[in-house]
C-alpha cells in the first residue's frame, strides 16, 4: 500500500485517496511527491487506501433494469 501511495493518482498501480482512521482524507493527485512520501510512511493499520484496481480484484456490477440483490454478479478484473 505504501508504494500505491507514493505513485500517486497518475502512475500504475497507484492510489487516489488515503482515509485516515482518526478521520482525515488526503487527495493525492494534487501532492508533491514529499507530501506523498510523507503519508506512505505515516500509513497505519485501519486506514483505507483507495487504490486502483489489480488483476484478480473482484468487483460487483448490477444488471440494469432491476434493483434486486440477485442480480448482483461478482467478477475478477482483468487489465
Amino acid at each position: 500500500m505504501r508504494q500505491c501511495v507514493i505513485n500517486g493518482a497518475d502512475v500504475h498501480p497507484g492510489a487516489n485517496f488515503v482515509k485516515h482512521k482518526s478521520g482525515g482524507k488526503r487527495f493525492l493527485k494534487y501532492a508533491d511527491q514529499v507530501s506523498k512520501d510523507a503519508c506512505a510512511a505515516e500509513l497505519q493499520i485501519g486506514d483505507i487506501v483507495e487504490r486502483h484496481l489489480r488483476d484478480e480484484d473482484v468487483v460487483l456490477f448490477n444488471r440494469q433494469p432491476s434493483l434486486h440483490k440477485l442480480s448482483i454478479m461478482a467478477h475478477y478484473v482483468k487489465y
